[in-house]
Formats: C-alpha cells, sequence, structure tokens
C-alpha cells in the first residue's frame, strides 16, 4: 500500500486494522462455537474463509480501492483463528500433562521456523523471481516497432513539453523514466498475485490432512477454556 500505492502510514493502519479487530472477535467467540461444532469444522471454516481471502487478494490491482484491500484483511483476519487455534490444541489432547512444557517449546519452536521459512519463501524469493520475469515479459514489448508504445510515449513527450518547460531531449528522457516506474510497479503488483495464488494451493493442505487428525473431545475442550 505504501510502496505501489502512495498511501501513508496512517492510512496503511486503518486499513490493516479492522484484520486485528476481526481476529480478536474471533478468538472470543471460538471457545463457545467449538463447543457445538467440533474443531474440524472450525478448521474446514477457517480454510474456506482464508481461501475465499486469499482469491479476493489475487486479484489485487493498482487501482484497487481501500475498502478491497479492508475487506480482504478481514477475510483474513477472521479465518486465521478459526484454522491456528484449533491447531495449537489439538497439538497438546493426547500428551500427559507433565510433557505440556516441553510440547509448548516444541509447538513454538516449529511455529517460529515455520514461518519464517514462509516469510522468506513468498516475501522474498518468490516474491522477487516473479517480479522478475513479469517485468522482462512487459519490457519485451517495449520495442520502437511496437505502435502502443511508440504513441504513449510521444503522448508523455507531447506532455512534459506543453507543461513542464522542457526541452525535448529531457522530455523524452523523462518519459522513459515514467514509462519504466509504471513496468516496475505492474510487475510487482502481479508478483503479489503469484503470491496469493501460490498461498491458496498451500492452505488446501489443511484440508488433505484434516481427515487424519484425532480428537479428545472433552480433553479438547478443557485446555480450549483454560486457553482463553
Amino acid at each position: 500500500m505504501q510502496t505501489l500505492m502512495n498511501y501513508d502510514a496512517y492510512k496503511s493502519g486503518l486499513i490493516m486494522m479492522p484484520g486485528g479487530i476481526a481476529s480478536l472477535i474471533t478468538v472470543i467467540f471460538i471457545g463457545r462455537v467449538s463447543k457445538k461444532l467440533g474443531f474440524k469444522i472450525l478448521i474446514i471454516f477457517g480454510v474456506i474463509i482464508g481461501l475465499y481471502a486469499l482469491y479476493l487478494m489475487e486479484q489485487i490491482n493498482l487501482t484497487a480501492s481501500p475498502y478491497f484491500l479492508l475487506l480482504g484483511r478481514v477475510l483474513i483476519g477472521l479465518g486465521l483463528p478459526l484454522i491456528f487455534i484449533p491447531i495449537n490444541v489439538i497439538a497438546f489432547i493426547f500428551l500427559k500433562n507433565e510433557d505440556m512444557g516441553e510440547a509448548s517449546g516444541v509447538l513454538n519452536f516449529a511455529r517460529s521456523i515455520g514461518g519464517s521459512f514462509g516469510i522468506s519463501l513468498m516475501a522474498s524469493t518468490m516474491l522477487a523471481h516473479r517480479e522478475a520475469f513479469h517485468r522482462d515479459v512487459l519490457v519485451s514489448n517495449i520495442t520502437a516497432s511496437n505502435p502502443i508504445f511508440q504513441n504513449y510515449l510521444h503522448i508523455l513527450s507531447s506532455y512534459l513539453f506543453t507543461y513542464g518547460g522542457f526541452n525535448p531531449t529531457i522530455c523524452y528522457n523523462k518519459a522513459i523514466g515514467l514509462i519504466n516506474n509504471t513496468i516496475n510497479a505492474q510487475s510487482t503488483i502481479m508478483a503479489f498475485q503469484d503470491d496469493f495464488h501460490l498461498m491458496m494451493y498451500i492452505i488446501l493442505v489443511f484440508l488433505i490432512f484434516l481427515p487424519f487428525i484425532k480428537t479428545k473431545t472433552q480433553k479438547m475442550q478443557k485446555i480450549i477454556i483454560s486457553e482463553m
């Protein structure tokens, strides 16, 4: 939002904040709802909400409205607790009380490693590679024989010459610079689209392993109530 859409920090924070509020609301009520539906059903709901949120975010572009971004954040805020809280509870249901401390340390360590790996994969490696790929594709169309590019370049140069007061050479160079900035922004936003698309498939892993999860209802309820 700040880098590509030129939002300031305050506006970006206002858009991000409802996602945290949605997560807080979900956490408050998840203990009560789990008694009626069970944790497997909650995970399914969480996955469905997460998939829809990622589907929306996959369609993000540079002209997306703040309300579109806010909706995606709210849906993610609603869906993630429905996935992670039941998983955290299920991780302890077959353990003895004396093993809880060590299990908690292992779980936190695994979560930290998984989070670091996921951020590195999605935010660094995947994003950088897809950005470079899309930039190469877009730049391949910027040729002297492309009439659309030549016409756009002429319009930009003429605008800068008329309203900027620059000489033709400077106008041409500035127009090339503006086109380059547009290509960079478009290739980056398309890389984000690819990231969200990949995450849609990754989140389906929850559904694949869900039938293999064993639960003990009474013990699970005691754990979730104590954590709430």
